[in-house]
């Protein structure tokens, strides 16, 4: 059972070690919603009131949204690494009508061109943190159902060497302000007391286990089974056999296990259980935390640039 033990926190170290690796050590980006608008919306608000892109009515079709584009691993982006431009692209019926860096980071290149339902992004160098704030008109013939979650339809196609994944967090509201940062911070700081708790049992369950796994049986040269009693408020040693006492013991000259003691055996797995899957989400949990702030800190810095 010890063999299994080591090879459980073995398959765990190395699948840890992955995951960490391509976490940290590939090219990531992130998608960040700040907002949607249906400009239909104003529309309705008066029947006279009809809004244009281009000389054609697009009262019912037309989409502001507003967004960031942020270099979000831990590894800069040169020129070369991109085999083709990022391409964000719509739905069939959906089409770019107009889009605008609002703010970007000081010297980042940032070209585009339209393609029907699509925006092709040509990047220069492309630092870790850095990235831009847009806004963007879209939209969609007759695609009422898209409209609402039309940030959720946009797909992502990157060329990109040594590229991990496209993250994406929707409706980006002030997370870390007001009475909903402080409810989310609240809720953090008991979800890691619970759970350090949930692992330091798991810990004792393991130490428990470890120290009550075998049953031990001492012997003296005559190979008698020993073992304790208590006689005349004195601790006396005895035949475990035949209960009677054993008055010269010079010393335990065998000592070996013999039944193995499954109750312990199972707190001591469970113990590893728990502490593993305690320690896991932990970490996960805490990350979470740190990327929400990372990507707010991001946000605010790219914020402060627009003019």
């Amino acid at each position: 059972m010890d063999l299994i033990s080591l090879i459980l926190t073995i398959i765990f170290g190395v699948i840890s070690i992955f995951l960490a690796w391509k976490a940290i050590f590939r090219t990531k980006i992130q998608l960040i919603t700040e907002s949607s608008t249906l400009l239909a919306n104003l529309s309705k608000a008066s029947s006279e009131l009809i809004v244009f892109y281009k000389n054609d009515d697009v009262s019912n079709d037309l989409i502001l949204v507003t967004g960031f584009l942020i270099n979000s691993g831990n590894n800069d982006i040169n020129k070369t690494d991109f085999e083709k431009p990022i391409i964000l692209s719509l739905p069939d019926n959906g089409l770019w009508h107009a889009f605008n860096i609002r703010a970007k980071t000081e010297d980042m290149e940032v070209g585009y061109t339209f393609e029907r339902n699509k925006l092709l992004l040509n990047l220069g160098l492309w630092k870790k943190e850095e990235g831009f704030y847009f806004d963007a008109l879209i939209s969609i013939k007759g695609g009422d159902d898209l409209k609402d979650k039309i940030f959720d339809e946009i797909e992502i196609k990157t060329r990109i060497h040594n590229f991990y994944k496209v993250d994406r967090k929707n409706n980006l509201p002030n997370n870390s302000e007001g009475k909903r940062g402080k409810k989310k911070f609240l809720i953090a700081i008991i979800s890691n007391i619970f759970l350090l708790v949930y692992m330091g049992i798991g810990i004792a369950m393991y130490c428990d286990g470890i120290r009550g796994g075998y049953i031990y049986n001492f012997y003296n040269d005559k190979n008698e089974l020993l073992d304790l009693d208590v006689k005349d408020s004195k601790v006396i040693i005895i035949n475990k056999n035949t209960k009677k006492e054993i008055e010269n013991v010079e010393g335990f000259y065998k000592m070996k296990p013999s039944v193995y003691n499954k109750e312990k055996v199972v707190d001591k797995y469970m113990g590893i259980i728990l502490s593993l899957a305690s320690l896991g989400i932990l970490c996960w949990l805490n990350y979470k935390i740190w990327s929400d702030y990372r990507m707010n800190k991001r946000v605010r810095k790219i914020k402060k640039l627009i003019k």
